[in-house]
């Protein structure tokens, strides 16, 4: 049984190493591979990206992981080394706070 994210025709995710510049956009290429949400990071936070029929729409939320506070998150995404990141994360998740 799969889930809403869950499809054996197309990739759950996509991870960019190098990508030579070109024509197309990083949304043209997910949206060629039927990625189902794309989050791309800007001004220190977090933008979702959500594909509807042939082109992406940009949400407040994740459709993925919908109670996912992305604003909380952000704020862990610069902290080094990961591990800290990780741990601190889930201590804020576990105690409510940010």
């Amino acid at each position: 049984m799969f889930g809403a994210f869950e499809d054996p025709a197309r990739p759950d995710l996509a991870i960019e190493v190098i990508w030579p510049s070109g024509n197309l956009s990083k949304l043209d290429i997910y949206r060629m591979l039927y990625v189902p949400e794309f989050w791309g990071w800007r001004s220190g936070g977090f933008s979702v990206f959500v594909l509807k029929g042939e082109n992406y729409e940009q949400r407040e939320r994740s459709q993925a992981l919908p109670e996912l506070d992305l604003e909380q998150l952000a704020k862990f995404a610069e902290v080094r080394p990961m591990t800290r990141a990780v741990r601190e994360f889930r201590a804020a998740v576990a105690g409510g706070k940010t």
